[in-house]
């Protein structure tokens, strides 16, 4: 809802996220396995993962933590670009809305100089209207159709679609019509 609070909306996608967060020495014990590269012949290597590994149950939560506490380092020094990542943050998208152009161009810089120290990168920002007066930010793209939350918006626009589908009656004929229709072809 933020999103839409203020006058420019602006989202930014972080880059490789999980694979940006360090597993503690603790964390890495648990994550060791056996490699031998599908050679059967060969005694397998002994590995462990060094990152946080998508997939694994608490990945999400560890990386918000490690995002938040990175923010947390800039409260002090820029303390709402820190209260933009730790409020307006979903998963692996920043999301917020500004009052102006201006505003959002110094929240893209500071929120990256912000999460750079917490090993974050963002790999693109996209903001509504046009964008060709914000010259300064090399991730900012331009895109016709960019998905939020689930929604299609179209940031030139600044409008959101929604595409519904809606079906009728039932999903689908069943196995035995299908077999039937076969059958009548032939």
């Amino acid at each position: 809802v933020r999103l839409r609070q203020n006058y420019v909306a602006l989202v930014g996608d972080l880059s490789k996220m999980y694979n940006s967060v360090k597993l503690s020495v603790e964390d890495q014990h648990v994550h060791r396995f056996w490699w031998r590269d599908l050679d059967t012949n060969k005694e397998p290597d002994h590995r462990i993962l060094c990152k946080v590994p998508f997939g694994d149950r608490p990945s999400g939560q560890m990386v918000i933590v490690a995002m938040r506490n990175t923010a947390d380092m800039h409260e002090e020094t820029k303390p709402e670009s820190a209260q933009f990542i730790k409020r307006d943050s979903y998963i692996d998208d920043l999301m917020g809305s500004f009052q102006d152009r201006e505003e959002a161009r110094r929240m893209m810089m500071e929120t990256e100089e912000i999460l750079k120290d917490g090993g974050l990168f963002v790999k693109e920002w996209v903001i509504s209207g046009n964008d060709q007066d914000i010259k300064d930010i090399s991730k900012l793209v331009s895109r016709d159709t960019q998905k939020v939350l689930g929604l299609i918006w179209k940031p030139k626009e600044d409008v959101f679609i929604y595409s519904i589908c809606l079906t009728f009656g039932r999903k689908g004929p069943t196995m035995k019509e299908t077999q039937n229709s076969k059958s009548e072809l032939d």
